[in-house]
Formats: structure tokens, sequence, C-alpha cells
């Protein structure tokens, strides 16, 4: 009888196994020899060198900024970053482009003093700089901790970053400071006593503890010195703060200066008034953009202008008076893109304000006036609360210059096409008050999106735009659009002592097409499902599809009916027939719907088929 084979001893391959396994192994190495020769006829390895290191360059600016953008954004934040090094994962691609990476000696003078990412302080021991004394350096400095053992780390690496920054400050191009932990701030300060004649960006922002104490106690220890650099900095072309305090006298804010952002401090308000604030935009003349979210107090009454002639981005985050302020004492070109963005109003909304607002915005664009122009209206009602509706939008206008892009283009959620003009709120409350006092004579072309009630008369706030040709609507805005557009527009007064058939008596009385689009028709059930969430008949329910007001329901999708006798009384104030009505993405059409339009003498077009000529 024969013993048992011990588990422990491997089995040995047979004659068959073994050369099979040699066969497999063969192949394998052809694969990759394949692969490679396959590798290298495709456009990525064709790239010369030159070309793969500005790709390189270019990729790993963008991901260090993105992430300085994450490790602010969150400024009360308290905890481990991610690491400052994400961009050298374009290395890991394949082993040219790892060779063409670790051989950018511009990659080498990146350097990074925080220590959760680089915790030891020995990296950069025997390091030879010496051939780093020509390049360019970028450096970011986070102060973030202080020493966790005197004997384990006899230097912190705070301090190794202050003596690289005093050692490479002549020849740092890039320049990052993030301070979390305000112990050794006063050091840091003092490190950036030398002329930075190669400084080209600087960016400083607070984050964790010195983003909560920064309070007017502790200003002082979260202000920038007016005179860093000696005041030596003739090159610096874009400069950031996030959250910490200065003054507009700050040598910072030099003539170089392209690009100039700043995030204030939700706790903090500064002191300056807009006079000093202005004074300070005029001397920089070259100045390209300015994103702020902060606006200084607008102070005493000044009649001074500054004029930005490079300007081509200004975004703004602040309330309607010092936006007001602000756009009435600036001069720019017309090719500046204006963004505002209005925080939540605390007060009454003055008809001054939106007046003077107004006429400052016209003569912005009175060079280059505004074509096209979209409305987004926000939900309402218990929709805000219940979470029913299909899109969560910010009330906004975004107006168009550009006559040569389609409208299609141009009205999209995220269009490719920067607005010339944007005004966007959380809420609901300054946007619909301006808009009666916009003056726009030459818009030819209007997009209103979201779920206005069927009784309200928004077209009364369109009286400055009597030369649109073209409506488009999207939502339940378009369920009873027959009775908003055939509002009479005139006070009661002046309905009786002036002709009826004036033009003037009707909005928009140039409109020649109107454009359905994602508009439902009545479908074949009505809206039970939500009767529950009316438990009173003063509640007020709006969605996208649905609203429910005074104890009543509303239209369920679009009423030709309502269309159709809305177009007869326009022509009886007076306005221009409209020869085109077009249906784009309308769910639950029936031929039935149609009826009272298709008796009309217009063009009915339903996803791009004329029905009058599918009908006959």
């Amino acid at each position: 009888m024969s013993q048992p084979i011990s588990l422990d001893t491997a089995a040995q391959p047979s004659g068959t196994q073994a050369k099979l396994r040699d066969q497999l192994e063969s192949l394998r190495i052809q694969m990759l020899e394949v692969s490679e020769q396959l590798n290298a006829l495709s456009l990525p390895a064709k790239l010369p060198p030159e070309i793969l290191l500005e790709i390189f360059l270019t990729h790993a600016a963008r991901v260090q900024k993105n992430q300085l953008d994450r490790v602010l954004s969150d400024g009360k934040r308290v905890g481990k970053v991610s690491s400052y090094y994400q961009w050298i994962h374009v290395a890991h691609v394949c082993r040219r482009w790892r060779e063409v990476a670790l051989s950018c000696i511009e990659f080498k003078a990146y350097h990074v003093f925080e220590t959760w990412t680089v915790p030891y302080y020995t990296l950069f021991w025997g390091v030879d700089t010496r051939a780093l004394d020509d390049i360019p350096h970028s450096i970011v400095y986070h102060q973030n901790t202080t020493d966790r053992c005197q004997r384990c780390v006899p230097r912190s690496l705070s301090e190794l970053g202050l003596d690289h920054i005093d050692e490479f400050l002549p020849r740092i191009k890039h320049l990052a400071i993030i301070i979390e932990d305000d112990e050794g701030t006063q050091a840091l300060w003092e490190s950036l006593g030398v002329a930075a004649e190669t400084l080209e960006s600087l960016r400083i922002g607070l984050r964790g503890s010195s983003w909560v104490y920064h309070t007017k106690e502790f200003e002082s220890r979260f202000t920038i010195p007016d005179r860093l650099f000696t005041s030596c900095t003739p090159r610096l072309r874009t400069l950031t703060m996030s959250y910490v305090s200065f003054s507009w006298s700050n040598t910072l804010l030099c003539s170089s200066l392209q690009h100039l952002e700043i995030t204030g401090h939700p706790g903090h308000e500064p002191t300056t008034d807009m006079a000093t604030f202005i004074a300070t935009l005029s001397r920089l003349t070259s100045l390209e953009t300015l994103v702020m979210d902060c606006a200084p107090v607008i102070g005493q009454p000044f009649g001074f202008v500054a004029y930005l002639q490079r300007l081509r981005l200004l975004q703004l985050s602040t309330t309607l008076d010092q936006a007001a302020m602000l756009v009435a004492h600036l001069h720019l070109p017309p090719f500046t893109t204006i963004t505002i963005r209005f925080s939540k109003q605390t007060h009454h909304i003055s008809l001054e304000t939106l007046s003077s607002f107004s006429q400052s915005l016209s003569r912005l664009t009175k060079d280059t006036p505004l074509l096209s122009m979209s409305w987004n209206v926000p939900p309402r009602g218990m929709a805000l609360f219940v979470g029913l509706s299909e899109s969560h939008r910010p009330s906004s206008i975004r107006a168009w210059t550009n006559t040569k892009v389609d409208l299609e283009q141009l009205w999209a959620p995220i269009s490719d096409v920067s607005p010339r003009l944007t005004i966007a709120e959380e809420t609901d409350a300054i946007v619909p008050a301006l808009l009666p006092f916009l003056r726009l004579p030459a818009l030819t072309a209007l997009q209103i999106i979201g779920p206005i009630p069927s009784n309200e008369e928004w077209s009364r706030k369109f009286v400055g735009a009597p030369n649109v040709s073209l409506l488009q609507v999207v939502g339940r805005v378009g369920y009873r659009l027959g009775r908003s557009l055939s509002t009479n527009i005139l006070p009661p007064d002046a309905q009786t002592s002036t002709d009826v058939g004036a033009a003037s008596s009707v909005a928009m009385p140039h409109l020649r097409a109107i454009r359905y689009f994602q508009v439902r028709f009545p479908p074949p059930r009505g809206p039970s499902d939500f009767r529950k969430l009316c438990a009173s008949k003063s509640a007020e329910y709006c969605c996208d599809s649905a609203e429910f007001v005074d104890g009543r329901w509303g239209p369920r999708g679009i009423d030709l009916q309502d269309l159709v006798r809305g177009l007869r009384m326009r022509r009886t104030l007076g306005a221009d027939p409209i020869e085109r009505v077009e249906f784009l993405e309308c769910a639950h059409m029936k031929l039935s719907h149609m009826e009272p339009l298709l008796r009309e003498d217009l063009t009915v077009v339903f996803d791009g088929v004329s029905l009058a000529e599918k009908s006959s």
C-alpha cells in the first residue's frame, strides 16, 4: 500500500503542463512587446518632450490651484488636507511620461511645507539646491501645526519653510501661504521682508483655528502688513486674499496687478469706505479680473470714477446698495463680463436704489447693447420645503450681446458663451423688482424659466423691452401664457384716456414667435397625489408641474384656448400678430389640444413638423 502524499509538498508538473506554461509565458512576453509597439504609435507617444512638458506644467498649475481652492473653500474646517502633490499622478501613465516628468527641473522647484502631507523635515536634507539657482520656485507654506516632540523633531517644518523662503525669495515665482495655526505668524511676516522681484502670484488665506479667531479682538494678528517685500513686487500679476484683513493702501495692490480676488470673512466686516476702494481701483490700470464677495461700506458721497479699461471680468457678491454705488463709479470697456450676486436682503428695497442701479447698468451696456436674455425663476411655496421641485435654480437673469451664436447654445443651463451680464440671488426679491427698471431697447430674444403662477402678470416686468420678437418659455410659466401676454400694462387712468389700440398698452408689442420648450400638455390624470400636502385652503403649493393657490388647483399643462384668447386680445390692444408658435419636447400632446390654435392664421410647429401640413 502506497504512502499518502504530504500536502506541504507541491506536485511536480507534468511535461505537458510545463510546456503549456512555457507557451503562456512566451505569449505574455510577446503581448507586452506588441502592446509597447502599439503604444509607440499613439499620439501621446509621438509628442516631442518639449510639448509634453508644456502639457504637464499646465496640468500641474491647474491641479495645484484646484487643491488650494479646496483647502480654503471651507475656512473653518480643521483637519488633514489631501496631498499637495496630486499633480504628479500624470507621471504614472507610462514609463516615457514618467521619464519626461522627472526630467522637468520646474517640478523639482515646487516645494510644500505642511506637516500632514510632508511630515518629515529630513526630506529636505541633502537636497542640492545649486541646480535650482536659476529656476523660478513655487512654494506652498501651510502653517498648521507646531512641533509634537522637540527631541524627535529638532526643527519644525514651518521653520524650515521660512528658511527656504528666505533663501529663495528673490527667485520665487508663485507663493501660497495658508495660516491655520497663528503661532509663528509674526516670524512669517518678518521673513517676507526682502524684495520679491520675480514674484508673479501670491495667495494668502486663513483656515481652521485662525479662521475661527478672526474677530475684531484679534484682527491685528491676521492683518497683512502694508509693506511686505519692502514694497518691491514689480512683476506681481495675481493676488488672492481669503479671509485675511488688509488695508487698501497695501503696497501689494500695485499697478502691475492683472487678477485680484478677495474673499471676505463672514464674521469680520471691513471698515474701509467706498471712496477709498474706488481710489485704489483707479491705480490698478492693468487689472483684467476683479472677483470680490465683500464690498466696503458706502460712506460719504464722492464724485470720481475708476477707469478700468482692461477689465474682462467683474464678479461681485454683495448687497444691492453696495452694488449700485460700486457700479455707478466704474467705467468699464464694452467687453467686460459683469456678474453680480446679491446677498440676502435684510431691509426694504428702495425704488431709488433700483433706478440708480438700472441706470448704471444701461450706461455700462450702452456701446454693446443686450440682445438676448434668460430669466430663471426659483420654485415657490411648499415646493421649497417638501423638495418636490425638479430644479432648485437661484433667481437670476443672464443677458448676451453675441448675435453669431445660436440661442439654444446661449440659453443652455451651462452655456459655453459667457453672458455679458449676470444678476443672481438666493431669494426671489431683488431680481423681479429690478426687471421693470431695466431699459432694454435692443433686446430681441427672451427666455423665461420656472414655475410662475398663472395669475401673476409677469409681462409687466418687461415694459423696457418693446422690441422682443422671440419668446421661449420653459416649465409652468407656459401653462397660461395668453393671459400673461395680453395684460394691459397701462395704469387704470391711462387706459380710459388713451386709445385702446395703442401698441404701448401691451408688453412686447412686436413679438412674432413663441416657443414652448419642455412644457407639458395636461396629462391623462390630475395631480391628486399632492392634495394631502394642502391641509389648509389658504396654503400655497407650487412646483415645476402643478400649483395650488387659494384652495384651488391651477392648470395642469398648456392651455391653448387661453393662448388663443390672449393672442386675439393682443391684436385688439394694437400689438403685432404672432406668426409662429413652436413646441419642442412637450409631453402629453394630442391633436385635439392643437385644434384651437390650428384655426388661427399662424404657423404651428411641433418638434420640427408643421402641424398644418400634417393635418391636411
